[in-house]
């Protein structure tokens, strides 16, 4: 997962934290999400030699199914966090 962060900072995606288990990017940008996906889409062609489909959403979406799905019960027993501010304990994003 370095390469894979590696990669993104050249593309100047910020911040990539990687999650092995789910192939899961939590990252920064300034560049619009629709400009990121594709560029994204390109790099791991590129670099990987795979054809895969990126999914991008923003920490508002994040978020938004956080509260929406995630039992305040059990958001601090999820095994795959993503630390937002303003959402406390880590949160599992779908």
């Amino acid at each position: 997962m370095i390469r894979l962060r590696t990669a993104l900072e050249k593309e100047e995606l910020r911040d990539a934290g990687t999650y092995p288990h789910s192939g899961n990017v939590a990252l920064s940008s300034r560049i619009p999400a629709d400009r990121g996906t594709e560029g994204v889409e390109r790099m791991i062609n590129k670099e990987f030699g795979l054809d895969i489909t990126v999914l991008t959403r923003s920490q508002a979406e994040l978020a938004r199914v956080v509260r929406r799905h995630v039992p305040p019960a059990t958001a601090g027993s999820l095994q795959l966090p993503f630390r937002f501010p303003g959402l406390g304990a880590p949160h599992l994003a779908a």
